[in-house]
């Protein structure tokens, strides 16, 4: 009986080690808050030469909006059509300037809203071989 419960023992002993080597523990907002340095926004400049804003499907979307014809929740949805368009324009962009944080080897939070982006951004960190945590929940 004595050797299965030490058996059990390392199991648990591994456990925990696996556990905490991998996971973050989660604590509370305040009880974090004083620890973290001040929040610091800033205007990021992308490499203009890697933006592509002049797609002919944003050109689209853009003359789209400008139907009179268009109700409320139809401008809506060109609306957000061309938003995601503006976005997907700036991809290489965002992705070059994540690269090039990656590899000055700075630590940052980057925040992404869209599945797609998030899986560029993964990506993009696998092929730099940096560490990193992916906090994500489904939207729906």
């Amino acid at each position: 009986m004595l050797s299965i419960f030490l058996s059990f023992k390392t199991k648990m002993v591994d456990y925990f080690a696996f556990f905490f080597a991998r996971c973050m523990i989660r604590r509370l907002k305040s009880e974090v808050l004083t620890q973290l340095p001040s929040k610091r926004r800033q205007m990021i400049i992308l490499d203009p030469s890697l933006v592509s804003s002049k797609s002919k499907e944003m050109y689209l979307k853009a003359t789209e909006i400008q139907k009179k014809s268009l109700s409320s929740e139809q401008r809506r949805a060109v609306l957000l059509q061309w938003f995601n368009l503006t976005s997907a324009s700036k991809e290489k962009a965002v992705l070059n300037y994540v690269k090039d944080l990656l590899e000055g080897e700075r630590k940052f939070l980057c925040f992404a809203h869209h599945q797609v982006r998030k899986n560029l951004l993964v990506t993009t960190v696998h092929v730099v071989g940096a560490l990193f945590a992916l906090l994500s929940s489904p939207t729906y």
